[in-house]
């Protein structure tokens, strides 16, 4: 029987007609049993295929379209969604492979080329997806999405003022583009000229949330709202060094706000369950569980818990899977590597039926922040992984450490604050550097070597008093600072380094030097061979610290008013080496030239820290211990 057989062409009809009325699974069946019995055409494969993809059964969808498209190479719309498929699916080179070669066909239709621009960006093709984007703004200026797209990506680039024009055009020609109000609004600088531009920078983010919350109603209504509310950015906030809380609230309230009315089902209350005679259920859910900072901390609480107290789901919402994630996986209870829909993951995480869900980094990533909003289990809580309160309401606790939160930290959360134990994380420390030279890593042995390794982002313009102080009183000092992956960062941190130490009469580029970026072991030996670390006012080093640590780097720190600006203070109190911790900046310039220039203090300082952080910063099993305290008694245990 052929396919213009009457009884093929009747159900087939019946499918389309099912199809349309959104009786998905119906239409879904009979579109199968065409399939399956090879009586189908181009046009049911693609109509199975988009059915499949709205059923959530998208490792499905790629295969019907390929059919269909074999059937007829010219379906040009089976290849739109076969490459929009491949990069839901991740797939961004196979994606470029087929939106570029529609494209090619189809050179004048803008959706093609956001879409592969969209494609290319998320495959690092940055100048490629610039040149995408810009092509569908000339063929449509008034397209929202060309700009908003532009936006986002000279964003990322570092390109803040250009970024903010192109969303600004966004916003003229669609006032209620969210996306692109997000980001002409609340974008802020990743450097900053000086102390007055941090202070009107922060209140253009003060005013543009205004203005972004006094629009709920039209944003509310937005047919897309999830896709336009992917928004991370705000990330930048905390290293303004103030005090958030009431920002983080303002704007955790109306991302809820968004939440509740895209998916309205996840806001029902859910009840504690009882525990008698089981395992409390616990589950982790980042994008960062692959080898990154984030799972460096927090991985400990997952590897190190007590399985007959505690059954442990990790949730690693990124196709990044590496060595470390699969140490995870064999590590926990249950392992799921899920993708897809923000609905889909919360699904699966709700339908856990957990207990207590924990997020070691909200605000990192978008995913997370509408995950977070959401209510998935009956306590919910942050981690220290970004440590700025989420304002989110549907977040309990804010787990935090013990030795890093000032007296009057319960003030800075909107969430209940918990002091765990010591630094709050459970940390291997790292292997030991092997030995190097000053001249195989290209560094002067005539000069003293101030290491400062945070990103530029994370420099406060309240550290350029002490890196000029530095020079000025060392004549030998050389400060030590690693370059940024974006080019337009460099250069406004340099230009504002420049402006800084040529008021004191002094030159940037002679006592300045930018590492390039380097792999993990060859950093640890510029931590052996510099003379002292400067840990960065407001936003103190935590990884970078651990790391000094290890390679027994003594570090100054100015203890800031915020967990934030306290982390390594913290591990300094912890090692009872309190003479690192500085009161002002004329005692922390003092402090860090006389170890740089005594050697012998220096090395007496660096013995203690290797004796000690082993046993008072790395494998800290106290830290689990006060962890599972609390979250037994979280749940009425």
């Amino acid at each position: 029987m052929s396919n213009a057989d009457p009884m093929v062409l009747a159900r087939k009809q019946q499918a389309l007609a099912l199809f349309q009325v959104g009786r998905l699974s119906e239409a879904r069946g009979i579109l199968t049993e065409l399939c399956e019995a090879g009586r189908a055409d181009a046009q049911t494969w693609y109509t199975l295929g988009i059915a499949n993809g709205q059923l959530g059964r998208v490792d499905q969808v790629e295969h019907c379209l390929r059919q269909a498209l074999s059937l007829d190479p010219g379906f040009h719309e089976a290849a739109f969604r076969l490459g929009e498929t491949l990069v839901y699916l991740g797939r961004f080179g196979d994606a470029i492979e087929v939106l570029g070669r529609l494209c090619a066909v189809l050179p004048q239709v803008v959706d093609i080329w956001l879409k592969l621009g969209q494609a290319q960006e998320a495959a690092g093709n940055h100048n490629e997806a610039l040149e995408s984007y810009q092509r569908a703004a000339e063929l449509n200026p008034a397209s929202v999405q060309a700009y908003a797209s532009l936006g986002n990506l000279k964003y990322f680039l570092g390109y803040h003022d250009e970024a903010v024009a192109d969303y600004g055009r966004a916003v003229d020609a669609d006032p209620l583009n969210l996306k692109a109000a997000l980001g002409f609004h609340l974008s802020l600088p990743l450097i900053y000229r000086d102390a007055e531009h941090l202070r009107q920078s922060r209140q253009r983010y003060r005013e543009g949330l205004d203005e972004i919350i006094a629009r709920s109603a039209g944003f509310r209504a937005r047919p897309t709202l999830i896709d336009e509310l992917q928004w991370s950015n705000g990330f930048y906030l905390a290293y303004q060094g103030l005090d958030d809380k009431a920002l983080q609230e303002r704007f955790g309230g109306f991302f809820t706000d968004m939440a509740r009315s895209a998916l309205p089902q996840f806001f029902q209350v859910i009840p504690r369950r009882a525990v008698a005679g089981r395992r409390l259920r616990v589950g982790y859910v980042s994008h960062f569980f692959h080898n990154h900072t984030v799972s460096y901390y927090f991985s400990g609480w997952i590897k190190h818990a007590d399985r007959d107290r505690f059954e442990t789901f990790v949730y690693h919402i990124n196709p990044i899977i590496d060595e470390e994630s699969r140490r995870l996986a064999a590590s926990c209870d249950q392992y799921r590597p899920v993708a897809g829909s923000i609905a889909a993951i919360a699904n699966i995480i709700q339908g856990d039926q957990l207990d207590v869900l924990v997020y070691p980094a909200i605000g990192m990533y978008p995913k997370e922040m509408w995950l977070a909003a959401l209510r998935l289990a009956p306590v919910q809580c942050a981690a220290w992984g970004h440590p700025v309160t989420t304002g989110l309401p549907n977040i309990d606790y804010f787990l935090s450490a013990g030795a890093m939160e000032p007296v009057d930290g319960e003030a800075h959360y909107s969430e209940k604050l918990v002091r765990l134990d010591g630094i709050g994380v459970y940390c291997v420390q790292p292997e030991s550097a092997r030995d190097a030279t000053r001249t195989q890593l290209d560094l002067p042995d005539d000069r003293r070597l101030y290491l400062c390794p945070q990103s530029l982002f994370k420099i406060h313009v309240d550290t350029d008093d002490l890196f000029a102080g530095i020079a000025t009183r060392d004549a030998h000092a050389l400060i030590l600072l690693f370059e940024d992956y974006k080019a337009p960062v460099n250069e406004a941190f340099k230009q504002r380094m420049r402006r800084v130490f040529s008021a004191r009469g002094l030159d940037a580029d002679a006592s300045l030097r930018f590492l390039p970026r380097m792999g993990h072991a060859d950093y640890l030996r510029v931590n052996r061979l510099a003379d002292v670390m400067l840990d960065t006012p407001h936003w103190s080093g935590g990884r970078t610290s651990m790391d000094a640590f290890a390679a027994g780097l003594p570090v100054v720190t100015l203890s800031g008013n915020f967990s934030r600006g306290r982390q390594t203070y913290g591990m300094l109190h912890q090692m009872d080496m309190d003479e690192l911790i500085v009161r002002d900046n004329e005692e922390y310039v003092l402090r860090a030239v006389s170890i740089a220039s005594d050697h012998t203090l220096r090395d007496a300082l660096s013995a203690r820290i290797m004796e000690r952080a082993p046993g008072r910063i790395f494998d800290q099993r106290g830290t689990i211990r006060s962890l599972e305290e609390f979250l037994q008694s979280a749940n009425g245990n």
